[in-house]
């Protein structure tokens, strides 16, 4: 089977699963995350569908931070291993802006 991808608008991605049994409630839960995310610093949650025959699979994914993926940008174009870097620089930027542990 042919692999490849897409960028799709909302109004797309509801067409789409407008059939399949929740599936605008399964896209659209996930913007209250994706704007809580934002407002922690990050570029938001990208909603990924995965589609194979009549399956659809949706997961997220966080996005970093501006300041993170413009890091990794240039630190080496992205590179092979930029998911697991930018993991990795979160975790970083959360330890060093994290309050104090009692």
């Amino acid at each position: 089977m042919p692999v490849g991808g897409f960028d799709l608008t909302m109004d797309e991605a509801r067409d789409m699963l407008h059939m399949m049994p929740n599936g605008i409630q399964l896209l659209e839960s996930g913007k209250e995350n994706h704007e809580f995310m934002k407002k922690k610093g990050s570029l938001g949650i990208a909603t990924l569908l995965l589609m194979a025959n009549k399956v659809v699979d949706i997961t997220r994914i966080v996005l970093p931070s501006q300041q993170v993926a413009q890091t990794m940008q240039q630190a080496d174009n992205w590179g092979q291993d930029w998911f697991v870097l930018t993991k990795v620089m979160r975790l970083a930027m959360h330890l060093q802006t994290a309050p104090p542990q009692k």
